[in-house]
């Protein structure tokens, strides 16, 4: 997460943090508004699903955070996807 930017940190600490509405929102603005790169948002969205693994597997999230994480994943994945060129 060196690399990020604050607005990409964000991203991902709102998705592994299960911050939907927020998640959300800023991922649609990165992508609709400011028209950042769908494949950098949807990487940063990997990322934010690795530590929701980590968390999964230390036993700090359950079967609930599991599917909320896919579902925040789907809906920023149907955004993104039409954008890719």
């Amino acid at each position: 997460m060196d690399n990020m930017t604050d607005e990409e940190k964000r991203l991902v600490e709102c998705l592994a943090d299960m911050n939907e509405d927020d998640a959300l929102a800023l991922a649609k603005r990165m992508l609709l508004e400011e028209g950042k790169d769908p494949v950098r948002v949807l990487e940063l969205c990997r990322e934010a699903m690795d530590l929701v693994g980590k968390r999964f597997e230390v036993g700090e999230y359950f079967l609930p955070e599991l599917v909320l994480a896919g579902e925040m994943l789907e809906t920023i994945g149907g955004i993104a996807k039409p954008l890719i060129k």
